[in-house]
């Protein structure tokens, strides 16, 4: 079905608003084209090259023999100007040297190619976010939640994707874990990407789909966390408060000094990009704050070395966890398995062996915890009310 967008932008120089209908018929979603590093390296020069110029956008186009709407898109970082037409401009703006002008069309002819990204019918949104990490140097990245994307293996991938908010199809799934797959090449290529990850420590214990993924999942990150450009700390549950808690984002950093750092977050609302020097200022500030705060790189492996025992414990003596039907909206109890006390011993095992000053205190207390959970209920809370109301809270 053919959708429409409207796309407003403020013109700065003289406060007129333009307002551009897009249409969309990839029946997903819509908004402004795919912004890539190219593109936008593009635009700041023509927009350079015309102030430098002494020329307002009107002006340029007039004597360009162009739209003024023409030359507007052709400074917007989203946007592709035709070759041609940066030709043009380039000759109006004064720009003699040969060799200069030259490097600008071909950086025009690089922005204007399609991605491998353009292949799959994904928004232009999460486009525009795989474009910009394709070309990044290094991404710095906080996750209170999940593991990020590029660590993912793809059944974890699969479970978070189809929990999300929009209750996407089998079909889409599929596609959005593939593309997930090809963004991780990108630390595997010949010049990879410099990965720097503080993840929650909660992130370890959570879930997401059976505990074989999570298995799977866990030994992947332990191996991952072994390249040598990529580099995953834990931050323990108690590091208390920190500068980062209202939720997680990313810094793409470049190589060109050229290329400034872009800020990434997410929320329920959809991606938001930044690239003002006070919210990279800002950003970077946090993630310094997470880093001091995290555990070593080499104590970081040790946490989640005792989460991968865990669940590999999980998967041997337990069943696998049951998706809730979406039309479900209250929480299922579930009583506990045979196999978490073990688990949880083995846990408590391998802490000990990569942290022996606290290993032996953590183990005791999982001790008497599982003896605890060993012994008879009391008879008060055999009564099926009392029943109904822990599964209530459950």
């Amino acid at each position: 079905m053919l959708r429409e967008f409207a796309y407003c932008k403020m013109n700065r120089e003289n406060s007129q608003i333009q307002v551009r209908v897009l249409r969309d018929g990839s029946g997903v979603t819509g908004g402004p084209p795919v912004k890539t590093v190219r593109s936008r390296r593009l635009a700041a020069i023509l927009r350079e090259k015309r102030r430098a110029a002494g020329l307002t956008p009107t002006e340029a186009a007039r004597r360009a023999d162009l739209s003024p709407a023409t030359v507007y898109r052709a400074e917007e970082p989203a946007c592709r100007p035709k070759p041609n037409n940066v030709k043009a401009l380039l000759q109006v703006y004064g720009v003699t040297d040969p060799a200069e002008a030259a490097r600008i069309i071909t950086l025009a002819k690089e922005a204007a190619r399609p991605g491998w990204w353009h292949q799959y019918d994904i928004s232009q949104h999460y486009a525009s976010f795989v474009a910009l990490e394709a070309e990044a140097a290094a991404k710095l990245v906080w996750e209170p939640s999940l593991v990020p994307g590029l660590l993912q293996v793809p059944g974890y991938a699969r479970a978070v994707i189809a929990c999300g908010p929009d209750y996407l199809p089998p079909a889409d799934v599929d596609k959005l874990v593939r593309v997930r797959a090809e963004r991780q090449k990108i630390l595997h290529r010949e010049d990879p990407l410099r990965l720097t990850a503080v993840l929650d420590e909660a992130v370890l214990r959570r879930p997401a789909g059976t505990p074989a993924v999570m298995r799977d999942q866990l030994d992947y990150l332990r191996q991952a966390a072994g390249l040598p450009n990529v580099t995953v700390r834990v931050l323990p549950s108690g590091a208390g408060a920190h500068p980062a808690m209202t939720g997680p984002f990313a810094i793409l950093r470049y190589p060109d000094p050229a290329d400034h750092d872009v800020l990434y977050t997410e929320s329920l609302a959809g991606p938001l990009y930044a690239e003002e020097p006070r919210d990279l200022e800002r950003a970077h500030r946090a993630f310094c704050a997470l880093s001091s705060l995290a555990l070593s790189p080499r104590d970081s492996l040790g946490i989640i070395a005792a989460a991968a025992t865990l669940a590999h414990a999980a998967d041997s003596h337990s069943e696998p966890l049951l998706l809730l039907p979406r039309e479900t909206m209250t929480i299922r109890p579930r009583n506990p398995r045979p196999g978490m006390i073990h688990g949880r011993a083995l846990c408590t095992q391998a802490i000990a062996l990569s942290c022996p000053e606290t290993g032996g205190a953590r183990a005791a207390t999982a001790d008497r915890t599982a003896t605890a959970q060993k012994s008879p209920p009391r008879a008060a809370a055999s009564s099926s009310a009392t029943r109904r109301t822990g599964q209530a809270r459950c």
